[in-house]
């Protein structure tokens, strides 16, 4: 009987290159939760910055609702410029 290859790993594993974040789930933020996490803006503000293409655009979820993927507001978060607190 011939053996599979997945039951020697660590030499298959040397192959995969396989990222976590493909097996995460990507939760959908709603509003009020983005904006929080934003640093509080108004909702006419959130969605000026959207219309400039300063911030991403929401998902449809369907009969009115949107909402945002949270990795894409983590990206954005992450991108923005970091405050100089040292300079006071």
């Amino acid at each position: 009987m011939r053996k599979s290859n997945w039951t020697n790993l660590p030499k298959a594993k040397k192959y995969l290159k396989i990222k976590l974040e493909y097996f995460m789930t990507d939760r959908i933020l709603r509003q009020q939760e983005v904006r929080q996490l934003i640093g509080n803006p108004s909702r006419a503000t959130l969605y000026r910055w959207i219309q400039r293409g300063e911030f991403p655009p929401p998902v449809t979820l369907g009969g009115g609702s949107v909402g945002w993927r949270e990795s894409v507001v983590q990206s954005w978060i992450e991108d923005r410029p970091k405050a100089d607190v040292t300079k006071r």
